[in-house]
């Protein structure tokens, strides 16, 4: 006699949790393997999630199935729990970061904000210093290793056009002349486009 939790659509339901079992697995396996791009959590807080989701599904598997239904990704091995430091290619973390951490600070934008923090700002000046904050915020990451804060560090170029775009709009609130960034004659570097020397 068949329990009554069992799910009625046998065959259907066991493909559902075998995807959701697979797909768990994949996850988990491209997190070990690429890294993911959550700004908050690391990839092995992330990985364990997945591990979790693959131990979720099967006990969905043992509750709802009988044994002659179940998927054949139940019967796979349960990835393993990793620290919850874990993260791939740190290596690489640190290098991109710290590339664009230099490419930042060089930039005159950057500078021209920087001299002008301070503690006594109104609301709408001190808005135009969050991408300094950033900046500054990004080498603190790095002196401390923090390789979940550094990997959204890794490219520059959102945070060139912010710094640019912040600075027009604290030259507009002091009624400073906006000085556009002068371009040399002949073959131009990256540096004439982030402001840089």
């Amino acid at each position: 006699m068949k329990n009554s939790m069992k799910t009625p659509d046998q065959k259907k339901r066991s493909k559902q949790l075998g995807k959701e079992i697979r797909d768990s697995r994949k996850r988990y396996e491209d997190l070990r393997a690429h890294g993911g791009s959550d700004p908050f959590w690391s990839d092995g807080v992330n990985m364990n999630l997945c591990r979790n989701h693959v131990m979720y599904f099967r006990k969905q598997v043992e509750t709802e199935l009988d044994p002659e239904n179940y998927p054949e990704e139940y019967f796979l091995e349960i990835p393993a729990e990793v620290s919850v430091h874990y993260m791939a290619d740190p290596d690489g973390i640190r290098s991109r970061s710290t590339a664009a951490l230099e490419v930042l600070k060089e930039n005159q934008d950057f500078q021209y904000l920087r001299s002008k923090l301070s503690g006594d700002l109104d609301k709408e000046t001190s808005q135009c210093m969050n991408p300094v904050r950033y900046v500054l915020g990004m080498e603190d990451a790095i002196r401390r290793d923090d390789l979940v804060v550094m990997r959204r560090c890794q490219d520059p170029e959102y945070y060139v056009k912010y710094l640019r775009e912040s600075r027009k709009k604290l030259d507009e609130i002091l009624g400073s002349p906006i000085l556009e960034p002068k371009l040399r004659e002949g073959q131009l570097t990256i540096w004439d486009f982030i402001g840089g020397q």
